[in-house]
């Protein structure tokens, strides 16, 4: 056989390897996945291709120590990484969060000079955001040559949360210098880092700055916003976003009418709060205990002791019963 015959055969293993792979990964049969894996001829064991497809089948499993084994197995094969070994490799690294071989792999990118390369480099923050290590995070970032939303928003998050919130105003300012127009992801980032220090005003500041530059908001971020209103007395806010919430389709978010509710009850708006409450259905624990808190706060005490009973008339209810913060709330 000559060795355009032998290519070929080669190829078609490598290939037919991993769409098996591939397969097996995606309805979780990782084991099956990892057979496939090493039956594959020595003479196709080179192809990185291969290697990243199993690599990216323990990730998608959440085997991540076993994807850095196997890394560990690629390199003693001298077979090289290439851009998409390294983004599956970081990543495991990232959920491991073990400071030593998230540093180790970073080197390694470093020596085989992908420390440029835009993907890698957004994996490597997102790693040290995880870890924590905004230094390092802010290092990689400054030495990026290229950058995209992704990299803006993970260093504001990244500050956000770290409690950092002056640096990542700065870093935010900085994204608008550079030409970058922040997305929601960008200004959801940026105001939970106030809220987090409990800088509420100047979150609902930079609130009315963001819907003055037409940005759309998401379920989430309305949730966010409504909880700040609560937290700083902003009932006219908190109003208005209540509107908002309703002409834009997330009135019916189990998780934004809590929020409400929390903002009503703690701006004293009781009225407002039961109906609101009584609005919500289906009410999941968080509801209930929301509005008891909200009794309990306000001095009273017949009134929380009724909601308690109400539910625990639903104890039937493996889902919605009394949990430790309902009897704490109701001194039970």
């Amino acid at each position: 056989m000559d060795s355009s015959s032998k290519n070929l055969i080669s190829f078609s293993v490598i290939l037919f390897s991993r769409g098996l792979v591939s397969a097996y990964s995606k309805f979780g049969c990782i084991n099956d996945a990892r057979k496939v894996f090493d039956t594959v001829p020595l003479d196709c064991i080179s192809n990185i291709l291969l290697w990243n497809s199993i690599l990216r089948a323990h990730n998608k499993n959440e085997e991540f120590q076993r994807t850095l084994r196997l890394y560990d197995r690629m390199r003693g094969f001298r077979v090289f990484p290439d851009g998409f070994t390294f983004p599956l490799v970081i990543r495991a690294c990232a959920a491991l969060a073990v400071d030593s071989i998230c540093r180790n792999v970073h080197c390694h990118v470093v020596h085989l000079g992908f420390q440029n390369h835009l993907h890698v480099c957004n994996e490597l923050l997102n790693m040290y955001v995880k870890l924590g290590r905004m230094d390092f995070a802010t290092k990689v970032f400054d030495r990026m040559l290229v950058r995209t939303h992704i990299s803006w928003n993970t260093m504001v998050s990244g500050f956000s949360l770290s409690y950092d919130c002056d640096s990542a105003s700065k870093i935010f300012r900085r994204m608008k210098l550079e030409g970058f127009e922040p997305n929601t992801v960008t200004w959801m980032s940026l105001l939970s880092s106030h809220a987090r220090c409990r800088r509420f005003e100047q979150a609902l500041m930079l609130y009315s700055e963001m819907r003055r530059g037409s940005i759309d908001c998401t379920a989430e971020f309305l949730a966010l916003i409504i909880s700040v209103c609560a937290n700083s007395n902003a009932l006219c806010t908190g109003e208005v976003t209540h509107g908002y919430t309703i002409t834009a389709g997330f009135e019916d978010y189990c998780f934004v009418k809590n929020s409400l509710l929390c903002m009503y009850g703690k701006n004293g708006a009781v009225r407002e709060a039961e109906y609101l409450f009584s609005e919500i259905q289906p009410k999941n624990i968080v509801t209930w205990n929301t509005l008891i808190s909200y009794y309990a706060e306000s001095g009273l005490c017949d009134e929380p002791f009724a909601i308690f009973l109400q539910l625990k008339k639903l104890d039937i209810d493996p889902v919605v019963k009394p949990n430790v913060i309902s009897w704490r709330l109701t001194g039970q």
